[in-house]
């Protein structure tokens, strides 16, 4: 349970934690990108994500998720490592980051949504949809179900756009296919038929995912199937989402896939359980913290890095680890 003040005391108490529990550092990540319509804050300015990397390797030695989890066995002080993750496998990881990490000598770890591959993500086409310079009206109402509506106003100022889209985005993060269809055809009503939104960020599709198997310093794990919200279904439902997004992805890549991320950050108390029975090492979590000794592999933190410049990067990341440990 939350209450108030618990994330100001968490913040006051990094100092502490960093300094008598250090860890290593695990940042998550979604797009590097240069797109002007970014309501959901999934993007980092490839020229900020080329300064952060400079300043993390002066801190940190960079390494996979898979290198971090051995060491991490073998007893050894993580307090040396930093690992970068990307989450659902969008095109400009291979187009930008792969790039970018193998110019700076590092490796980098995308989780991807087999079922997604090739396809759209729902929120990228919800974004499209509400851009400013797009068409539909200053009032939105959303049928959600049969009891409830979700109105917004004023939508002929950008700011109201975006409040929107992330209040609709909440909203659906975990709702049914049904729900979700029913919504997004509502908003291209809205929108106009005139309207061709054109979604700012896609999925890579097979054949580049496929290549990027076979690239060094690249490491692809599982995101289920659907880009589900695995605390709302049941055991059975979730075993089918990993396991078929294990075999999906080892197909397609011709090798084992070992490391898994929770969509959204979704799991119930059975989910890490499940994800080591079906054969992977270890699961990525959305909870902010520093990988230790201590930390189960199938809940590791990490912590989701903003769209900053190279000096503010270093004043940021210093919330987490001391520069003694470079």
């Amino acid at each position: 349970m939350d209450y108030p003040g618990r994330k100001i005391l968490h913040r006051a108490l990094r100092p502490l934690e960093r300094r008598f529990f250090p860890g290593a550092v695990v940042l998550g990540y979604h797009r590097v990108a240069d797109g002007r319509w970014d309501p959901l804050g999934l993007q980092v300015r490839p020229q900020h994500f080329t300064a952060q990397l400079a300043e993390l390797q002066r801190l940190r030695t960079v390494i996979s998720l898979r290198e971090l989890m051995e060491r991490k066995a073998g007893g050894e002080a993580l307090d040396r490592y930093a690992v970068l993750t990307f989450d659902d496998g969008y095109s400009d990881f291979a187009e930008t980051v792969v790039p970018l990490a193998a110019s700076a000598g590092i490796s980098v770890t995308v989780f991807v949504s087999s079922g997604c591959t090739g396809g759209e993500f729902w929120w990228e086409e919800l974004a499209a949809l509400m851009a400013p310079h797009g068409q539909g009206s200053p009032v939105l109402e959303l049928r959600l179900d049969d009891s409830q509506v979700l109105r917004f106003t004023e939508l002929d100022r950008p700011a109201a756009r975006a409040a929107a889209v992330n209040a609709i985005g909440s909203r659906l993060a975990c709702a049914g296919r049904q729900t979700l269809g029913a919504v997004l055809e509502q908003l291209r009503a809205w929108a106009g038929p005139e309207a061709t939104p054109s979604p700012a960020g896609v999925p890579m599709d097979a054949g580049t995912l496929a290549a990027l198997a076979g690239v060094q310093h690249v490491e692809i794990g599982g995101h289920t199937v659907s880009h589900c919200c695995l605390e709302r279904l049941t055991l059975d439902e979730q075993r089918r989402e990993i396991a078929q997004n294990k075999t999906d992805l080892e197909a397609l890549c011709g090798g084992p896939v070992n490391v898994f991320s929770y969509p959204n950050g979704s799991l119930s108390s059975r989910t890490p359980r499940l994800v080591e029975s079906i054969g992977y090492s270890c699961a990525c979590a959305s909870g902010d913290g520093l990988v230790s000794k201590r930390t189960d592999r199938f809940r590791i933190p990490r912590i989701w890095v903003p769209d900053i410049d190279g000096p503010g990067f270093r004043r940021w990341l210093g919330n987490w680890v001391s520069e003694a440990c470079a």
